[in-house]
């Protein structure tokens, strides 16, 4: 009669502790959204609210109930995945757009929280189990992926997945291999491993060569590796919450790396705007590789770096004139007349932005045909033209610089359908073509039209 009743006290204080020991973490992961980079932040408490399931062990079926939790999960989900798509809706609301983005937050936290509402049922296992845990890191999974993509960031979020995640499940599967559990290769699985492992080949990563140095192939190989180990390896279970964001994972990233080898239809080829080697950090037709591609407004645009031994800068890179960008001399990139021109804003010291004017000093340069260059972050005072010139191809025009909201001196150039540029506001109906550079010489081209991508260099076959 004692240990009858000894077990479930044990049980409850159990509970108990972790319900305790649960809320306090989720509190600091509360307060991490504050510190941290938003996708992190959600990560840490979806993964706390599945940790507090621990002890729930009955599975989810098919009620009511649940079947609402799952709808309002779905277009919560796509809510925060369209959000580049409803800009203009966000900043048109009462507010400031942060309070727009706020909101947007609000609905990312509640429906990481949704699967705790979930109604159980008593029996025995499913074929394809769905539980309250397996649910919660399953839509944990889909929020952190859809806000990755709508900030730029989907290439960070497949480093955090292989370096973070895959050591994690290695070592659960190895441990469960020791206590017998037999071999299981899912199909969903090895397709969507597998394509996590070739997001390497259109220089996914690329941008990150400077951060890690000579240790980058060894990255590079951890990228491949890891995928193919978490295939190789057996899987004790099959859950039907998980496989179901594995299959979303497998279309994204099909979808993502076909349209990064799509050569352009609506290419517009001009002259490098600079002289000698350039690197491409962000560019290209998919996400993956170019972070404007999420905004309709700079959809196709292109920032340009000057490299070096694979880095941007000499030195520690703390001041501007370390940046082998800056100060270099810009060029029209085409015979035009000059319908927009801002040179007033300082160069922002290295890590400052400015917010209120993105775009930084610009220059845009109509180039017919309904088509203008924009060149913009140029250095402030640099210009050697004013609104009305009349320019032609190589003929100096700016300097580049940092100013605008821009991590370091570098080129941000696209082309457009509009005579001006304010990237602090939305312009509907302003649309971008993909660059193609002529007079040039681009390395890793895949074919001809492709425009120009991530990784990429390139070096100006004109001179001013």
């Amino acid at each position: 009669m004692t240990t009858s009743t000894a077990c479930p006290r044990r049980q409850r204080r159990t509970l108990r502790t972790a319900l305790i020991l649960g809320g306090a973490g989720i509190a600091v992961a509360l307060l991490l959204l504050g510190v941290a980079p938003v996708p992190v932040a959600l990560a840490a408490i979806g993964l706390l609210l599945a940790w507090l399931t621990a002890l729930d062990t009955g599975y989810v079926g098919l009620s009511r109930r649940n079947i609402a939790i799952g709808a309002a999960v779905v277009a919560g989900c796509a809510v925060l995945a369209l959000v580049p798509v409803l800009t203009r809706a966000l900043i048109a609301l009462p507010g400031s757009p942060e309070v727009a983005f706020d909101g947007l937050l609000v609905i990312a936290l509640v429906v990481i929280a949704l699967p705790l509402a979930l109604t159980r049922i008593d029996g025995p296992a499913p074929r394809f189990e769905v539980t309250r845990r397996t649910v919660l890191l399953a839509v944990t999974g889909l929020v952190v992926g859809a806000v990755c993509f709508t900030s730029g960031i989907t290439f960070l979020g497949l480093v955090a997945l292989v370096y973070l995640v895959v050591p994690v499940l290695i070592v659960s599967r190895l441990r469960h291999r020791r206590n017998g559990a037999g071999r299981r290769l899912s199909v969903n699985h090895l397709v969507f491993w597998t394509l996590v492992a070739l997001t390497v080949l259109p220089g996914t990563y690329d941008v990150l060569r400077a951060d890690f140095g000579n240790a980058y192939p060894i990255f590079i190989a951890g990228m491949v590796a890891l995928p193919v180990i978490a295939i190789l390896l057996p899987r004790r279970r099959t859950f039907a919450a998980t496989n179901a964001l594995v299959a979303i994972g497998s279309v994204f990233l099909a979808t993502q790396l076909a349209i990064t080898y799509r050569p352009a239809t609506d290419g517009v080829a001009i002259d490098s705007p600079l002289v000698g080697e350039w690197y491409v950090g962000h560019g290209g037709n998919a996400e993956l590789v170019n972070y404007h591609h999420i905004a309709a407004n700079q959809r196709d645009a292109v920032d340009i770096l000057k490299v070096r031994d694979n880095s941007t800068h000499a030195g520690a890179g703390h001041n501007l004139e370390d940046y082998y960008a800056f100060g270099e001399p810009v060029l029209s990139p085409s015979d035009g007349v000059i319908t927009a021109a801002t040179s007033k804003l300082r160069d922002e010291p290295v890590g400052t932005v400015n917010l209120d004017h993105p775009e930084g000093n610009v220059l845009v340069v109509d180039i017919g045909a309904g088509r203008y260059v924009v060149l913009a972050h140029l250095r402030q005072n640099s210009l050697q033209v004013s609104v009305g010139d009349r320019v032609h191809a190589g003929q100096p025009v700016a300097q580049v610089g940092n100013s605008g909201n821009t991590d370091e001196p570098h080129l941000h150039l696209q082309i457009q359908n509009r005579p001006q540029l304010d990237a602090a506001q939305y312009s509907p109906g302003l649309t971008t073509s993909a660059v193609l550079l002529r007079n040039t010489t681009v390395n890793n081209r895949f074919h001809p039209q492709t425009p120009l991508r991530r990784g990429d260099h390139f070096t100006s076959n004109v001179s001013p």
